[in-house]
């Protein structure tokens, strides 16, 4: 921010987007745009948008935090996971999206949106708008000077580049939002170097074997993705959980391990653009995804197991496959002095093991001290 003052801002850019060809000074303009819901509504910025930088949303409550960062999930809160019922109602059975959409964002009566995010900046381009800027997503463990970046999904050579857009630590865009409220003029001096790369457009999946011996043609899996969120480091998403998986196998093969079916370790790409590595690696090996087929190697497929982020093994989510229960029981008795000793009926989404359970395949992901990410997912319609 240059003008009613200076202020160094705290601001990331979303992946996919493009860049600013250099530094530009610009005066912003509040759009809020989860009001616009019909062409109708753009009106009245016609005229108003050209050369201006563009804050998108209202200002974000921030929740106060009076507690460590890093907790360990308590023995009450393990319990209540572990106690959930899943409970098979026509409510769960079939939930169109749109309705899961908006029960998921608390806003179950919004007015139809005829609008996508896709026309709305459309508009902004033709008007004229040379950056647009939103603050970071969050509530509780995110509000903690951390600003967490949700990119874009990612475009092809052949779509327009999106215009150049930034997420803004909350403090700061709220100050931005609290100055134009009180009538002064914000400036920001805007410098983002984006770049495009079209030499190799695949991302890649990292695979590694210990061979079985009788049993060799069946297949065990461990995994964790590779790629990481294009604003951070991708310490904690995904190279804790790639490093457990290394690690596995390393002590594996250093103590001579002659397993009768081969164990696979894999490190996925292009998860975080929507499981693609994982969905690939399926497809080619166990499920025909277009023919909707069993490919050879799907009946010698026994199980998969996803790590995912950081935080101490507490336990595995069941995924609704309460057959597995004693499996498991047994298999983590050796572990409870190490706190692993819970199994949750319930599902948990959002990581590669859903490529494999979209497919029949036994898939599971672990409980670990992280915030609780349980989630009971319906069949979306």
């Amino acid at each position: 921010m240059i003008s009613p003052r200076y202020m160094p801002i705290i601001a990331y850019p979303l992946a996919w987007t493009a860049g600013t060809k250099g530094r530009i000074q610009a005066s912003t303009v509040y759009v809020n745009t989860n009001e616009l819901y019909t062409p109708n509504d753009l009106n009245q910025y016609r005229g108003r948008l050209k050369g201006k930088i563009i804050l998108l949303k209202p200002k974000r409550k921030l929740k106060l935090n009076f507690k460590p960062d890093a907790v360990r999930l308590s023995q009450e809160e393990l319990e209540d996971m572990a106690s959930l019922q899943i409970i098979k109602s026509p409510e769960m059975i079939s939930v169109p999206r749109e309705t899961m959409d908006k029960l998921l964002s608390g806003e179950s009566k919004l007015k139809k949106r005829i609008l996508s995010e896709e026309k709305i900046e459309e508009f902004f381009r033709r008007e004229g708008a040379v950056v647009l800027v939103e603050p970071g997503m969050g509530a509780d463990t995110m509000d903690k000077g951390t600003v967490r970046v949700n990119d874009r999904q990612p475009i092809t050579p052949d779509d327009p580049i999106p215009l150049p857009h930034l997420v803004m630590a909350a403090e700061h865009y709220n100050r931005l939002m609290r100055l134009m409220e009180m009538g002064y003029e914000v400036k920001m001096d805007v410098e983002i170097r984006n770049e495009f790369y079209n030499d190799d457009l695949k991302d890649y999946n990292l695979i590694a074997e210990l061979p079985g011996s009788d049993l060799q043609d069946e297949i065990v899996m461990i995994g964790a993705h590779l790629d990481a969120k294009s604003a951070a480091t991708g310490a904690t998403d995904n190279a804790a959980g790639s490093a457990v998986v290394m690690e596995a196998m390393r002590i594996l093969k250093a103590i001579g391990a002659k397993p009768r079916r081969t164990i696979r370790a894999a490190l996925w790409g292009a998860e975080e653009c929507g499981h693609l590595g994982s969905l690939g690696y399926v497809g080619q090996h166990f499920y025909d995804w277009q023919k909707k087929i069993k490919l050879p190697e799907y009946d010698k497929f026994y199980v998969y197991f996803n790590v995912d982020w950081y935080g101490r093994f507490r336990g595995i989510y069941l995924q609704g496959n309460d057959l597995a229960r004693p499996i498991f029981e047994a298999w983590m008795k050796p572990f409870h002095d190490l706190g692993m000793t819970y199994l949750v009926p319930g599902n948990t989404g959002g990581t590669d093991h859903m490529s494999f359970l979209k497919c029949g395949l036994p898939g599971f992901q672990f409980i670990q001290d992280d915030p609780p990410s349980l989630i009971i997912v319906p069949i979306i319609g």
